[in-house]
């Protein structure tokens, strides 16, 4: 599959993984990564994204591929995660990048605590902005997301959503309020009041307001067929 075929499951397993935060700390990382790929099983599977339209079941996989990503979507979304990232590993980390450019399509790379956040920030400035920048074109797009240990058991959980083979009623509404919820952070850092970066926040907004027409034109609808 090609980059610009999978931009929006990719997008869609960016913002979930954002969304997420461990339920505690776990002292082995394959506790971290055993509850993320339950998360993401549960929630891209929900049967409930009435914004991206899924067309068939989304496999979540641990340890899949050539170069065994901690967690993969659909084969082509490669999570790389790291608990307390330290020295030694964000130059490992650095390699592991590389090779995942090679086997995905898209890939993240998701650091449970961070220890060496010099490293940490400088491996984003290498690559979350390579595109654009005279650097390989067909690279896969980098994406990095840091998840603090205060923050733990804050985020939201596997529990939450249901396979759409039993989903719940009220899954829909909260979806859209999450849709919504995210449109007004975005709003908020395009004027310099949040910190969500750029361009999500320009497709948090614009995804807002299509919700929010939406939803206006059904009641124009209901108002004019009904009354």
């Amino acid at each position: 599959m090609s980059l610009g075929n999978n931009q929006q499951l990719a997008s869609k397993v960016s913002s979930a993984i954002e969304d997420w935060t461990p339920s505690e700390a776990y002292g082995h990382e394959s506790k971290f990564q055993n509850e993320l790929q339950e998360y993401l099983d549960r929630r891209l599977n929900s049967g409930n994204d009435m914004m991206l339209g899924s067309t068939g079941e989304i496999v979540v996989e641990r340890e899949h591929g050539n170069v065994n990503g901690d967690v993969v979507v659909n084969g082509d979304i490669g999570i790389e995660m790291k608990r307390n990232l330290s020295n030694s590993q964000t130059k490992k980390l650095r390699g592991q990048i590389e090779e995942y450019q090679k086997e995905y399509t898209h890939v993240i790379a998701l650091a449970c605590g961070v220890d060496d956040m010099d490293g940490w920030r400088k491996l984003k400035n290498d690559y979350q902005n390579q595109m654009g920048m005279g650097m390989d074109p067909d690279a896969a797009p980098v994406k990095f997301i840091q998840k603090k240990k205060s923050d733990y058991g804050e985020g939201v959980s596997a529990d939450q959503y249901d396979r759409a083979d039993g989903g719940q009623a009220g899954d829909g509404v909260e979806e859209l309020a999450s849709v919504l919820e995210d449109g007004v952070r975005g709003y908020q850092s395009l004027t310099g009041d949040g910190n969500m970066e750029s361009s999500k926040a320009i497709a948090s907004v614009a995804k807002a307001v299509f919700v929010v027409g939406f939803l206006l034109v059904l009641l124009v609808y209901m108002f004019v067929t009904f009354v």
